[in-house]
């Protein structure tokens, strides 16, 4: 198989057919960029690393909710999206960015008709792990726009997101900052191939282009999807707190997954199990495991033409379900039973279908904890699809 890295200073290693390589390659890095400014954190077919054995203990454990107004909790975030995509039979293009800030949790209201969260981000910086840097000099500028806003959340009284409340100005913000970054690159991408095209090509790549830039921006911005992406940090650190576990037993209820491109809510079942961590005795661990719930055929197209990037034809789709389409979350957390207070998280998305396979990998730290990656970190396979684009004159095989 070959591979093309992504890059929007360099020219490709040999001449391609201008067909619609640029604007699927383009494809790729507007994903990565538009996660990378929607902070999406998201998640993972990984297997889990235990930090020595746990003590044999059962019985169920608390999750005391300390939350008091006006009290402030910060964390170290690094979210990381790597993004491989089948542009034809025979190329591949991978593209990665990784995004770091600092989050400070205010708790605005606590009572027994809900809670208000406000959510602030500083310190934003993106590193692109493929391609040059242009990309990096192009979003950190805006990133520092976008953490200039607060996320405030309101929660029920099971602290279940119902609404954010400044949705409409942060929407707007992101719909500002996003397009001229993703115009940028898309005339980056235009000059990268412009040798290969006639004029008449390169009028019809802009135009198909600028399409793609605003269709990409309202998909990613419809009020639903962008609700649930904006509080999807939150409600991973939420989930269990005030919540009463059973030590060393398996445990189940429904839950939800956000599709990777796009952050559209999908039904899904979490199974999780919670332990005490060998010399740790004032922590509890908890990993766990979402598997999307599978919907009828048409709800398994579209998420895999979510994956494709691109129309599955209707000849194709009357061959009933899709094939190795996976969708699966699996993480880890770690908080102090004396507090209540999280230490480590770590969430992991894998997304695969076909050629094609995308991994969303957030790690949360709390400011100033002494508990240590290297004892509690996931361990993570690399990224591969699970069909590889054959060398020529060869047939697909899958893993």
């Amino acid at each position: 198989m070959k591979e093309r890295r992504m890059s929007l200073s360099s020219s490709p290693a040999r001449p391609r057919p201008p067909r619609a390589v640029p604007a699927a390659a383009l494809a790729a890095v507007l994903l990565v960029a538009a996660a990378a400014l929607t902070a999406a954190g998201v998640v993972a077919s990984a297997a889990t690393k235990p930090a020595g054995k746990p003590a044999a203990q059962t019985g169920p454990v608390e999750w005391p909710l300390t939350w008091k107004v006006g009290d402030t909790r910060e964390f170290d975030q690094e979210y990381t999206v790597e993004r491989r995509t089948a542009i034809d039979a025979h190329w591949m293009e991978h593209a990665a960015g990784r995004v770091r800030w600092h989050d400070t949790l205010r708790f605005d209201e606590v009572g027994a008709e809900g809670y208000v969260q406000t959510w602030s981000m500083r310190d934003t910086q993106f590193e692109a792990l493929t391609g040059g840097e242009e990309l990096s000099q192009a979003l950190t500028p805006t990133l520092k726009d976008v953490e200039a806003l607060p996320l405030i959340l309101e929660l029920g009284p099971d602290r279940r997101q119902l609404r954010v409340r400044n949705f409409a100005k942060i929407q707007q913000t992101l719909r500002e900052t996003m397009t001229p970054v993703l115009r940028e690159a898309t005339e980056a991408a235009l000059k990268q191939h412009a040798a290969q095209l006639t004029p008449e090509q390169r009028k019809s790549l802009r135009t198909a282009l600028d399409a793609r830039v605003q269709q990409t921006v309202e998909q990613l911005l419809e009020k639903k999807h962008l609700q649930a992406s904006l509080g999807e940090f939150a409600r991973l650190h939420n989930r269990w707190q005030g919540e009463r576990l059973r030590l060393g037993e398996k445990e189940r209820r429904r839950d939800q997954l956000l599709t990777p491109n796009f952050n559209r809510p999908v039904e899904a079942i979490v199974s999780w199990e919670a332990d005490l961590p060998k010399g740790h005795p004032d922590m509890v661990r908890i990993r766990w495991t979402s598997d999307v719930v599978q919907a009828d055929v048409s709800g398994q197209w579209q998420l895999a033409e979510e994956m494709a990037g691109v129309p599955i034809p209707a000849d194709r789709r009357r061959e009933g379900a899709p094939r190795g389409l996976t969708l699966q979350q699996r993480g880890t957390l770690v908080y102090r039973r004396s507090d209540g207070a999280l230490q480590l998280m770590e969430v992991v998305n894998d997304a695969l279908f076909g050629p094609n396979a995308r991994r969303d990998h957030l790690r949360t730290r709390a400011t100033g904890t002494a508990l240590d990656w290297k004892e509690f970190a996931m361990t993570l396979t690399p990224l591969e699809p699970a069909e590889i684009p054959p060398q020529p004159g060869q047939k697909r095989r899958r893993r």
